[in-house]
């Protein structure tokens, strides 16, 4: 994997909801210093890396996604047990903003509110 240092650990495919996910061990999260959603790269049986959001849980405990692109190129499914090898994603968050797009926002008063929202929100 790329730069950073990287995590190793084994766990099981769950399924919830229509989501694949496997838990993170708290070991590693600490060793992490994972606060909130925090960025990763990860990958699962050597496939290619995938960016992704370690997700907290209620109880503390860190969950992951994996994607079906993932999935299939590791030939993996819900109960499988996989390797994965987990890293922070250290790159930049998002995009400049256009500086017309800037001004629009800031003169309708809503600069900040814009900057809040999740990338998913802003395309």
């Amino acid at each position: 994997m790329g730069q950073g240092k990287t995590f190793t650990f084994k766990a099981v495919i769950t399924r919830e909801w229509v989501l694949y996910v496997v838990d993170v061990p708290r070991r590693l999260t600490l060793a992490m210093k994972a606060e909130g959603k925090t960025p990763v790269v990860l990958s699962v049986n050597g496939s290619s890396e995938r960016k992704t959001t370690m997700t907290p849980r209620k109880t503390g405990l860190y969950r992951l996604h994996v994607h079906g692109q993932l999935r299939r190129e590791a030939g993996v499914s819900e109960g499988d047990s996989v390797r994965i090898v987990l890293r922070r994603d250290t790159d930049p968050r998002g995009v400049e903003l256009p500086p017309d797009l800037a001004d629009a926002l800031r003169e309708a008063d809503a600069l900040e509110a814009f900057r809040a929202m999740g990338p998913w929100c802003r395309s």
